[in-house]
């Protein structure tokens, strides 16, 4: 059955309960080349064995104001950035030991604040790191780091958190 992509775009935001308001943010990506599908282009005219992704494609102008009008856009924004981040496709943050540490941290204290219960010394910090940055997380005391983080955010809601994780992002890169 042909399809358009935007119809694919459509649909998929409503699975992932992406508001009609801010569906049109979203597009499907080819993987491989990094290139955006136009909406109008029919799955058939796409050639076999393509691996699309669902991503973000317009930045919205604040990411509070993303927040407020749709938690679930702002959250798989949220995970893109950070899927991004852990598989080394913003070299800046490599780059950047300090600030790419910093979303570590932030990530990890993440981690925590939805995990109650669990603590510092539990994390498998390699889990929220690309491995570019692997070695560096003993040298630069990202655990003592992340629990001293947890005393003072340790009331704020993980949505904040996301927050200043993508800020970071978003000041860090080169758009």
């Amino acid at each position: 059955m042909d399809q358009m992509v935007e119809d694919i775009v459509v649909a998929s935001a409503q699975v992932l309960e992406i508001k009609p308001l801010c569906r049109h943010l979203f597009g499907l990506r080819d993987s491989a080349k990094r290139l955006w599908l136009a909406p109008s282009k029919t799955t058939e005219s796409l050639p076999k064995g393509i691996t699309l992704q669902y991503r973000m494609r317009f930045k919205a102008h604040s990411l509070e104001r993303l927040k407020y009008l749709d938690l679930k856009a702002f959250e798989y924004f949220f995970y893109q950035v950070r899927a991004d981040f852990l598989a080394g496709e913003i070299p800046e943050l490599i780059t950047d030991q300090e600030d790419g540490l910093g979303l570590v941290v932030t990530d990890v204290l993440l981690h925590l604040l939805n995990n109650p219960g669990k603590k510092v010394s539990e994390v498998e910090l390699k889990n929220f790191m690309p491995k570019e940055l692997n070695g560096l997380a003993s040298r630069h005391n990202v655990k003592k780091k992340t629990e001293k983080l947890i005393e003072t955010l340790q009331k704020r809601d993980p949505s904040y958190i996301r927050e200043c994780y993508l800020a970071k992002v978003l000041n860090t890169i080169v758009l």
